[in-house]
């Protein structure tokens, strides 16, 4: 779970990494094609609410849910008036449902087994109207990594990351190793935050899980969604779009 530090530089390092306003079109545009009469939605896994900065333009109502503490504040300093709840999507509960209910840039992959990722996507889909529409964007598919195997190193030598980025005057520097067992990838991540005051450092840890697209499917038609699989821009590992028809 994300702490204070990493919330605090979280924006920095991926409003230059991520598109915001292109995604959050993409998913405003899933949602009008099957749903037009749309006019809410929850973002499950919202971290500091960017893709809601430009959702809320689009939908009457919006609302966030994150299960850090630190960066529900930045998103609650960030969209004044937009609940956003500190709760796990394995287990949340709020007392509405939307019509629209997204969970984007791969974080259901921490879910660490298919128990909670079935949890994750029926706590989604209880809180999705009928007819209404559920988004999820997965992480990679086990054949998607394998596949990419002969350009990484092996799982044992683990692979290294790097990337530095400047806003500001201030400037993050992030060296990440990625090791492999079984499904669970595992990231060390380490950050340099750089400004005028000095340099401080501190490092983040995440498991993600390695989930089929079968899994995902078979989860949400248990929680009573049809599903497709989209693949196209601005998403490169595609999403899963889900109708509730309960």
């Amino acid at each position: 779970m994300y702490g204070h530090e990493i919330a605090q530089v979280y924006d920095i390092i991926y409003r230059q990494r991520k598109d915001y306003p292109a995604e959050a079109d993409g998913f405003a545009t899933l949602v009008a094609d099957r749903f037009p009469a749309a006019t809410s939605l929850l973002d499950v896994a919202c971290g500091t609410g960017e893709h809601l900065v430009y959702l809320r333009k689009v939908f009457a109502r919006v609302e966030g849910l994150d299960l850090s503490g630190a960066m529900c504040d930045v998103a609650r300093a960030k969209l004044p008036g937009v609940p956003i709840h500190q709760a796990d999507m394995r287990t949340f509960q709020l007392d509405r449902r939307f019509d629209a209910v997204i969970c984007p840039f791969s974080s259901i992959a921490h879910a660490g087994t298919p128990a909670e990722l079935d949890a994750a996507i029926g706590r989604m889909a209880a809180h999705v109207e009928r007819d209404g529409i559920l988004v999820v964007e997965p992480w990679l598919f086990p054949e998607t990594l394998a596949g990419a195997r002969p350009q990484m190193h092996t799982a044992t030598s683990g692979q290294l990351a790097h990337d530095v980025v400047e806003h500001d005057g201030r400037m993050v520097a992030t060296v990440s190793h990625f090791s492999l067992s079984g499904r669970t990838a595992h990231m060390d991540v380490h950050h340099l935050f750089g400004e005028a005051t000095g340099v401080r450092h501190f490092a983040d840890a995440l498991d993600m899980t390695l989930f089929e697209r079968a899994e995902y499917e078979a989860a949400f038609e248990r929680a009573g969604c049809s599903v497709e699989y989209y693949e196209g821009s601005p998403w490169a590992r595609g999403v899963f779009v889900g109708i509730q028809r309960r």
